[in-house]
């Protein structure tokens, strides 16, 4: 499912630091991998609802959509054939999918604008219990606005389709979030995804809630 970024729309208020640099890295990742780039936009746009449902402050709501436009920067370094691979990935496949947390990060270093989105970025594949990557950060060790992208990163992930999987349903993938709630998601974090976010968004797209 692609969310109509009309509806929810960034942060207002001043412009984005580091915008420019924000849309031609956009423009490079659509080129590359368009379907990452509309994860991205969707990855924005799921974790700058969910950090407005939980009352971060606007500087901090910018931060989340910008980092969710940014997150998978990386993978443009990465082999399309190891991305869009249909089949199970190696060890080492799968080691050089998870480098693209670090390569974003490399990146985003050499552009000092975007450097506030770093951290986030850095974030959005650790866990709650500490078993994520890369540096095996553990519940408020994480910042906050990495733990709203993971939940929006994990959510698109589920709900879209892959070469190697079909999507699940926006209920299954709720589903999931509050059954990896307090192991993989912030538990408070996931409840109000779960409860206000998801409901606000699927009125807002149109779909129908059951």
């Amino acid at each position: 499912m692609t969310i109509n970024s009309e509806i929810v729309r960034a942060p207002d208020g001043d412009k984005l630091s580091g915008e420019f640099e924000t849309l031609a890295l956009g423009a490079v990742i659509d080129v590359k991998d368009h379907p990452t780039y509309v994860h991205s936009k969707n990855v924005a746009i799921y974790g700058v609802t969910l950090s407005k449902n939980l009352k971060f402050s606007d500087d901090k709501q910018k931060v989340v959509y910008q980092a969710g436009l940014l997150h998978d920067t990386g993978k443009i370094i990465l082999p399309e054939e190891i991305l869009n691979k249909p089949g199970p990935l190696t060890k080492e496949e799968y080691a050089l999918v998870k480098s693209h947390v670090n390569r974003t990060v490399e990146i985003l270093r050499r552009l000092p604008d975007l450097s506030g989105v770093i951290p986030a970025v850095s974030g959005h594949h650790e866990r709650w219990d500490g078993k994520g990557y890369p540096k095996g950060l553990k519940g408020k060790e994480i910042p906050p606005e990495a733990r709203c992208l993971a939940i929006a990163d994990a959510y698109d992930a589920m709900i879209s389709k892959r070469a190697y999987k079909l999507p699940m349903s926006p209920k299954e993938a709720e589903k999931e979030i509050m059954r990896n709630a307090g192991t993989q998601f912030d538990p408070e974090y996931a409840e109000i995804f779960v409860l206000v976010s998801c409901p606000v968004l699927a009125l807002l797209q149109g779909i129908a809630l059951e």
